[in-house]
């Protein structure tokens, strides 16, 4: 009786193997890297089901499976797996499931002699479609796999068929360019081949996608630091045509004996200039990262990069429209001219600016370095550009610090509801800032026991009767709506801000014009080109009038101090007009493999730019990473410099050490000591 039970047991761990092994192969698909396809896949796996498949996933092993999946990917955003059942018979088992996602690029289905058959051109279109999959274990892992698909239940759903006449017309033009895309990845692999067979000098490095990758000359530059300018493809798919430079800033190592590696760090924007932070860094802070180089670039088009964004300058006066000024011929007007502001480049060139490429700049400039996986700190957007190298280059990320980040799902793919959510988030910072200046008096000396309605006081008069600055120009509402906005970034910034909202309601501006002083780059309007110009091209506006008008009146009820901030709310019409179509974009899923080393997110409770939700929803979405709260005011945590935080971010970039899972911080800066 005892053998029985052993050997039934044994039995149920066996099978219990045989199904976790099956729902990783299947799940893998989605967001595996090649190290996980060898982990689940046996040696000699084969894929009954790869005859309308690329070339490269015929035949036996891991390497095919997963060129089946990046061929799935390439194709299918958004993809994702359910699985609502899996049966097991010794060693064999069988998932139910369902396959959801979304067409964002060409399907290419091949012939019996792996040569291209069909192509059909992205619909955008959703899709959720059943299949079983039979997936047979051998010494530990999968070594067969066979499916049922409904194929014909995805094409209807994507809208293949039927197929109207300018479908097929799109169809045929798809077929011709992947046909030629054929022929120049087969004349890469052969100038690939020579260079392997030519002398060992003479071959050129390269990317594991065969991206050519640049020397760098670096100089000295900015007093201790050294400088270079990186090339690289404008245009991934054609990684040997023209290229674009990106602009480096690098500071050595200070423990070059134990050094580690290179650590890339993006301040975010898009559009911050890198060279203009790192000088501004304590040196205590490259002490704590002392086993680095500390290397900051600056994404297409930003800087020092070439060629660098300039926008055309807004023609004469400019007011935001609201509510009440509302005419609709005539915001139509604005937006199209608007729309024409940055377009005084290559269409190629802004084609290009999109984060997608950006995190492709990076993995070249991680080679480029000559590290073999990439460590990296990204702040606000450039968080964003940590997630997508994540997701576009699984198991390719040492250590991932994603500080107070972007949400680069809302971000892109509904980019209205991603502004309405930064906005009523500026206002609770905003709020916070009233709530702390009403509480001491002592300190803030502006508005009394409502300091909201003295600053909405002072923003009606000044938008009547705009303040000389004693220089020649004046001081109006949208004025001080932006050096207000600024100024939240930062605890630090509240007591100067308070001391310059008493000095305006006094009519002197001097603190006013110190504090702008400080935060408003002179570079500013360039930086607003740059956040133009990406956003212009990678974000999913809707195309609907009415989005916009209802969008607009919206932002004036629940965000009224930020809705008129930058170009305005119902501005945002202006994107209707873009002709700039982006090329490169990637739009998700974005997931961090579970193979990799965990992502560090950390993010502020109240922060006024990127919501403390979105840092949640990061971690979610990623899958395998861990959130660090701050609990306190402020964008950008580390460039605050928060001790609890770097303490907590030092033994993960060093070596992959996490918080623990629910770890908070307190941020220490009291009102009265704002300033210090």
């Amino acid at each position: 009786m005892r053998c029985a039970t052993v050997a039934a047991m044994i039995g149920v761990m066996d099978a219990m193997k045989v199904r976790e092994l099956a729902l990783r192969s299947v799940r893998i698909m989605a967001d595996g890297s090649r190290e996980e396809f060898h982990e689940v896949l046996h040696p000699e796996f084969l894929n009954h089901e790869a005859k309308d498949e690329p070339p490269a996933s015929r035949g036996r092993g891991p390497d095919a499976a997963y060129a089946t999946a990046l061929w799935l990917r390439d194709a299918f955003g958004e993809l994702r797996w359910d699985v609502h059942e899996v049966v097991v018979e010794d060693d064999l088992a069988v998932v139910h499931c369902t396959m959801t996602g979304r067409h964002v690029r060409p399907f290419a289905e091949y012939d019996d002699e792996a040569r291209v058959k069909e192509v059909f051109p992205p619909t955008g279109k959703r899709f959720a479609t059943t299949q079983s999959h039979w997936l047979r274990v051998a010494d530990g892992r999968v070594i067969e796999h066979w499916a049922n698909r409904d194929d014909l239940g995805t094409a209807f759903q994507l809208g293949w068929v039927p197929p109207s006449p300018l479908y097929l017309l799109r169809s045929a033009i798809a077929k011709r360019r992947v046909r030629r895309a054929e022929v120049a990845a087969f004349l890469t692999a052969l100038v690939a081949t020579l260079a392997i067979a030519a002398p060992a000098g003479a071959a050129e490095r390269v990317t594991p996608e065969g991206v050519p990758v640049p020397t760098l000359d670096w100089r000295p530059c900015h007093d201790g630091f050294e400088c270079a300018s990186a090339p690289v493809p404008r245009d991934y798919q054609r990684p040997h045509g023209a290229k674009v430079r990106i602009g480096l800033v690098r500071h050595p190592a200070v423990d070059p004996e134990r050094r580690i590696g290179t650590l890339f760090f993006n301040p975010g924007g898009p559009g911050a200039i890198a060279a203009e932070i790192v000088d501004r860094v304590p040196p205590s802070m490259y002490q704590a990262l002392s086993r680095f180089d500390v290397v900051a670039f600056e994404q297409r088009g930003v800087g020092a990069s070439e060629p660098a964004i300039d926008c055309d300058e807004l023609p004469g006066p400019f007011s935001r429209m609201t509510p009440d000024s509302f005419d609709l011929p005539e915001l139509l007007r604005r937006g199209r001219q608007l729309a024409q502001l940055c377009l005084n480049r290559d269409p190629a060139f802004l084609a290009s600016l999109n984060t997608g490429n950006v995190a492709r700049d990076l993995d070249v400039l991680r080679a480029a370095v000559g590290d073999e996986k990439l460590s990296y700190l990204g702040v606000s957007y450039g968080g964003m550009i940590g997630s997508t190298y994540a997701s576009l280059f699984p198991g390719r990320a040492r250590a991932l610090v994603l500080d107070s980040p972007v949400d680069a799902d809302v971000y892109l793919n509904r980019p209205l509801e991603a502004i309405s959510e930064q906005n009523v988030s500026a206002e609770d910072a905003l709020d916070r800032f009233f709530a702390a200046c009403a509480a001491d008096r002592a300190t803030c000396r502006f508005g009394g026991d409502d300091p909201e309605q003295a600053y909405d006081d002072l923003l009606a008069r000044l938008d009547a009767d705009p303040l000389p600055a004693g220089d020649g120009s004046t001081i109006d509402d949208q004025e001080l709506n932006t050096v207000t906005s600024e100024s939240l970034y930062s605890k630090r910034n509240w007591r100067p801000l308070a001391a310059s909202l008493s000095g305006l309601e006094a009519g002197e501006p001097s603190a006013f014009l110190a504090l702008r002083s400080e935060l408003i780059d002179p570079a500013y309007d360039l930086l607003l080109d740059v956040f133009e110009s990406y956003t212009s091209v990678e974000r999913r506006y809707p195309r609907r009038l009415q989005r916009y008008l209802d969008f607009g009146e919206h932002q004036f009820a629940v965000a009224p101090h930020f809705a008129t901030y930058h170009l305005g709310s119902f501005e945002e019409v202006r994107q209707r007009f873009w002709p700039v179509k982006a090329r490169g974009a990637f739009y998700g899923p974005f997931r961090h493999p579970p193979s990799a080393t965990p992502a560090l997110v950390m993010h502020t409770t109240h922060d006024p730019a990127t919501p403390y939700a979105w840092g949640k929803r990061v971690v979610r979405q990623l899958g395998n990473a861990r959130l660090l709260t701050v609990r306190g005011d402020g964008h950008g945590i580390l460039t605050q410099f928060n001790a609890c935080a770097l303490l907590a971010a030092i033994p993960y970039i060093d070596h992959g050490e996490l918080p623990p899972s629910g770890a908070t911080c307190e941020q220490d800066i009291p009102f009265a000591d704002a300033e210090g």
